[in-house]
């Protein structure tokens, strides 16, 4: 099989951005067939000469910027390891269960979401939310006010591990992003002939 490079019958960067400001490059392959990709992926696929595995690998940028595409911030990961990576996570808070004072870490998005469903509790679990709702509705129990929204949310970042640093392949020490959108411009210039 051919390399990319030979495969493509014109490439060009597209100028405006999708809604998140990402860029992308449209490609029309020799035999016909288009596709368009992220930019930053297009320059990894470019230095490889091959298309990334869509079920298997993607582009992430260590510090997040997908304005910065330097090869030392981007590298070619696992897309689970990725998905993984690659989101917030909410810090649990502590709370006491109003039913049996036990106590407990919950999330605060749900805490919150309850407080302004004017739900009583909090609970520890779905049990004693069960058991305190048997038990107003049996009488034996006054409902008890709803709970205060008096959670924060608070956010971590799981740190970025595994995959390939683009800046360590060997090819990356011979062509620069600068080369790459050359190319594209030259590859542009045939599109319009």
């Amino acid at each position: 099989m051919n390399g990319l490079k030979e495969r493509i019958e014109s490439a060009y960067k597209i100028d405006n951005r999708n809604r998140e400001g990402r860029e992308f490059v449209f490609i029309r392959y020799t035999d016909g067939t288009k596709r368009s990709v992220s930019y930053p992926k297009f320059l990894v696929e470019y230095l490889l000469d091959r298309e990334l595995d869509p079920n298997k690998e993607t582009i992430d940028h260590l510090d997040g910027n997908f304005y910065n595409n330097s090869w030392d911030n981007m590298r070619i990961v696992d897309r689970k390891i990725h998905a993984a990576q690659d989101m917030y996570r909410e810090i649990p808070v502590e709370i006491t269960c109003v039913l049996c004072k036990k106590k407990v870490l919950k999330s605060p998005h749900n805490l919150i979401h309850n407080a302004k469903q004017k739900k009583a509790g909090p609970f520890c679990g779905k049990s004693c939310a069960g058991k305190y709702g048997k038990m107003v509705q049996n009488g034996y129990i006054e409902p008890l006010p709803a709970q205060t929204d008096q959670y924060e949310r608070t956010y971590y970042e799981v740190e970025k591990t595994g995959g390939i640093t683009v800046s360590t392949l060997e090819e990356s020490k011979y062509i620069t992003e600068q080369d790459i959108l050359d190319y594209l411009k030259r590859m542009d210039s045939r599109r319009n002939r």
